[in-house]
Parts: C-alpha cells; structure tokens; sequence
C-alpha cells in the first residue's frame, strides 16, 4: 500500500518522469507504459476531481401566535369583540370544542351590556362596580378562548384569524414546550372530585388537560378535558365507581408540546 490509500498495479509499479512511483491503477494504465498524458494543475492531487457547488436551498416556516388586543377597547367594543369570535367560532372545523364554551362567552357579554346600560343611566358608584367586574369577566372569557385557540391552530395565521383573532409574527422560530413534569392527580374529601397538580413550565400560554376513563395506552381514547392558564385543577362530578386516566401539554407558541406523564385516580 502507498501513502494517500493508492494501489500500485497488478504487474508492477510504474516508473515516472520523475523516478517516483505513478499509480497506474487510476488510469488502467499499461506496464509499459513510461508516462500518461494527463496534465495536473498545481497543488492537485492525483485522482482528485473538483466538484461543482450545489446551492443551498432553505425552507422557511413562519409561525404566528395569536393577538389578544383587548387594551384600549371600551365595554360596549369589548361585547362587540366576543361576539364576533362566537359567529366566527360557530360551526368552525378549526375549533370544534371551543373552550370556554360559546355559550358562556354569549352569556357573560349580554350581562356586561346590560350592566353597562345600567350605568350609563344611573352613573351610580355600585353600578359602576358591578359593570366592571362584569367587564372583567369578559376579557377573562375572552382570554381563555385565545388560549384555545392558540393550541388548537398549532401557529396557522390562516386558522387563527378565522377565529376573529388577530395574529402576530413570532420573530424566529419558537422552541416547543417541554412537557408538564411531577403530574400528580388525587381525589379529595368531596365526592367525584380530583384534584391535579404539575410542575408549571416556562413561558408558557396555556395548558391542555386530556383525559380518560378507558385504556390510557390507546391514544384515540384521550379527550380533551379543560384548557387553563394555571398549573392545578380540580374536575367535579366524577362517577365513583371509574378509575380516571389524566395527561398535561404545555402550549406555547408553536401549539402543545409533548405530553405529560399519566396520572391515574378514582375519586371518592
């Protein structure tokens, strides 16, 4: 063997012009042959091609995170602002299950109407109070459903602003939530009841509670059970008599991380 990995031939080495040795293996040279007509540039070493550079070509993905924008609105464009999301909520293939329900957001926006009505006739101290808190209720609401929104839409502009949301470009590509770790579920004194508990993650939006009272090894069995900003629930009006299967995802803004680990209770 040479230097370099070269192979001199079967029959012998070859002398060259310059009494060194030529691999005559890179040519299928003769053994009489004394010298090839193959010319090298300067620094070239034998048998080595140039290659031609090929162009880079890079796929980028933009993701959008949904905008909130409540501030500045007043009570009466709040109202204004959840009913558009409901009309533009109902009958969406996006947001099949829309958490908060609808018909809560519905609720709670004719009740801040009618408070705001109250007030502007009254401008009496308790009605403004209790406008207010209706006002807050509302926004609360509306939050909520962004959260939904925000998980189910995985970043899509195109699903996110057919909710009436708004959308905002994140300015480079958002790392995915780890999963919720130290998932503990554990039913308490009142009947039906379990409370789950797991170690918040940061920067978070939201997180998305699955749940199950079949095998929790078949994934078509998990549903979703609740979306909420904090890091504990407690589910009510459980059947004593069923054994409960719970997972957490955290959402940021790319959508749901990877789940949890399963925790497994049976209430009182």
């Amino acid at each position: 063997m040479l230097s370099g990995g070269a192979v001199p031939h079967s029959q012998g080495a070859n002398p060259s012009i310059d009494g060194g040795i030529t691999p005559a293996y890179v040519w299928g040279g003769h053994p009489n042959k004394t010298h090839y007509g193959c010319a090298l540039q300067p620094n070239q070493s034998v048998g080595t091609r140039k290659k031609k550079k090929r162009p880079h070509t890079m796929t980028i993905i933009i993701l959008y995170t949904v905008k909130i924008d409540l501030e500045g609105l007043n009570p009466i464009e709040t109202v204004e602002r959840a009913r558009n999301h409901v009309v533009s909520m109902t009958g969406n293939l996006v947001t099949p299950t829309p958490i908060p329900a609808l018909a809560l957001v519905t609720t709670a926006a004719d009740a801040l109407e009618a408070a705001d009505l109250v007030y502007q006739s009254n401008r009496g101290r308790l009605d403004l109070l209790a406008r207010n808190e209706r006002w807050r209720e509302l926004r609360e609401l509306i939050k909520d459903l962004g959260g939904y929104v925000q998980a189910v839409c995985g970043g899509d502009a195109e699903k996110i602003t057919s909710t009436a949301f708004g959308v905002r470009a994140l300015p480079s590509p958002p790392e995915l939530m780890p999963a919720p770790g130290n998932l503990r579920a554990v039913p308490i004194t009142k009947l039906g009841e379990i409370r789950l508990r797991w170690g918040g993650v940061r920067n978070k939006k939201s997180y998305v509670i699955q749940w199950t009272d079949g095998d929790p090894l078949v994934e078509a069995n998990w549903t979703l059970m609740d979306i909420t900003p904090k890091n504990f629930y407690t589910r009510t009006g459980l059947d004593r008599n069923k054994t409960y299967s719970f997972r957490v995802l955290a959402v940021g803004a790319a959508g749901a991380g990877p789940a949890s680990d399963i925790a497994v209770a049976q209430p009182r």
